[in-house]
């Protein structure tokens, strides 16, 4: 999974022998438009693109995910969190948490260890490779 930057298109894929990268364009706004290219290279394996995380389809993410599951989804969402990623504070996994408080009692909050340690990702950017 790539967190794209707001704004990026023209997404694809290359080979660059023995390496795959990832190229898109994102728009710089100076005293006029500029179209920047970026480059992020991925390990060395073979690489599709699956599509925007927001838009995968409980088919896809059973595709993805090693053991399919009742609700393939809801598997990709947990995989994504046991690598240390969350969507926003209001979906930490910590029962006690608020925002990325918890309530230590007496009107007295404590950061959440969970939203502190995770790196919370846009669903919306996030493109969706996967290795065949």
């Amino acid at each position: 999974m790539v967190e794209l930057p707001e704004g990026a298109y023209s997404i694809r894929l290359s080979k660059d022998a023995p390496l795959f990268r990832l190229d898109y364009r994102i728009d710089v706004l100076t005293t006029k438009r500029i179209s920047r290219p970026i480059c992020v290279w991925l390990p060395a394996s073979t690489w599709q693109i699956v599509g925007m995380l927001s838009e995968v389809t409980e088919k896809q993410a059973g595709e993805i995910i090693d053991e399919p599951f009742f609700d393939n989804l809801v598997a990709l969402q947990s995989a994504i969190e046991a690598a240390g990623f969350i969507f926003s504070t209001d979906e930490c996994p910590n029962q006690f948490c608020e925002n990325g408080k918890i309530d230590i009692g007496y009107g007295e909050f404590t950061n959440c260890k969970i939203c502190d340690e995770s790196r919370v990702l846009s669903r919306e950017r996030c493109l969706l490779l996967r290795k065949i």
